[in-house]
């Protein structure tokens, strides 16, 4: 059983031409936006997961900068603190002498 409404009859050449030409243009479309949104579901799949493995990247470079600043106190609100965080522990690994 055919959905949708019931085809009009049969009509001259030009007209029925005209009918099929629109019925196949709405039906491409149509699979062309089933495509579309197919494509988009796909990225955005792929964009959660590139957010996800952004995160986890972050989260195990702070983990290891964390160990390597173990017993060095730094406040990681302020700025620049990181960066000299890390050259008072390379100075300390050197030996040389700490500026204060």
């Amino acid at each position: 059983m055919p959905r949708g409404r019931p085809r009009l009859q049969p009509a001259d050449e030009d007209t029925q031409a005209k009918r099929v030409y629109q019925r196949d243009y709405v039906q491409a479309r149509k699979t062309k936006i089933t495509e579309l949104t197919a494509d988009i579901k796909k990225c955005e799949t792929d964009l959660k997961k590139m957010k996800k493995q952004r995160a986890d990247l972050r989260q195990m470079a702070k983990d290891k900068l964390d160990k390597q600043l173990v017993g060095i106190p730094y406040d990681p609100d302020e700025p620049g603190a990181l960066k000299k965080a890390l050259a008072y522990k390379k100075a300390l690994e050197k030996g040389n002498k700490i500026k204060t």
